[in-house]
């Protein structure tokens, strides 16, 4: 887990060298880019930008209270949650080894894996959770929890959300067509 966090410090710390020295990096981005003449390239020069432009806001010192605090309320939620799973198994865990258990799913959540991370998380978390004293079933019991709560509350409502908004879109897309098409007869009405 040391490891891990070192990395993500260094990533972070590259991600905000990054944001200071953009211009040069869009710039290296877009000749790189334009070297290679392909449309991968022009869009992972688009899209690298798109990433540091999304970043700006945490640079903003107006912005960087609201960041901090609604991270700090979001972080604390988990860690109820958390809580509240170690409760249920009645496992012997104490407040730290509850943030242990939300620091193990959150950074193995960001090794690339299956979709969902499943199998991952779940290795990574259970080691973490059998370092403090938590025997291998009872961890992978709890960490199963968590991935399939986190899962069904995260996940199940964004399926529908997108589903609805999918949805929404046919339908605005087809008003759209309906009033071009209108527009373009009354237009043609009107040269003849």
């Amino acid at each position: 887990i040391l490891l891990v966090a070192i990395l993500f410090f260094l990533a972070t710390a590259f991600i905000m060298a990054v944001l200071f020295c953009k211009k040069h990096v869009f710039n290296f981005a877009n000749k790189l880019s334009n070297k290679f003449n392909s449309k991968a390239g022009h869009y992972a020069a688009d899209r690298l930008q798109v990433f540091i432009n999304g970043l700006r806001p945490l640079f903003q010192k107006n912005r960087l209270p609201y960041i901090i605090s609604f991270s700090i309320i979001v972080w604390m939620v988990e860690l109820t949650a958390y809580y509240c799973i170690v409760r249920a198994f009645d496992a012997d865990l104490s407040f730290w080894g509850c943030v242990l258990f939300l620091v193990a799913i959150n950074f193995s959540s960001l090794v690339p894996s299956a979709p969902a991370g499943i199998g991952v998380i779940e290795a990574f978390a259970s080691a973490a959770l059998v370092t403090v004293g938590i025997n291998r079933e009872l961890a992978l019991s709890m960490v199963i929890s968590q991935h399939l709560i986190q899962f069904m509350v995260i996940a199940v409502p964004g399926i529908i959300f997108l589903m609805s908004f999918k949805s929404y879109l046919k339908n605005y897309q087809k008003e759209e067509a309906s009033k071009n098409q209108k527009g373009n007869k009354k237009d043609g009405l009107a040269h003849v």
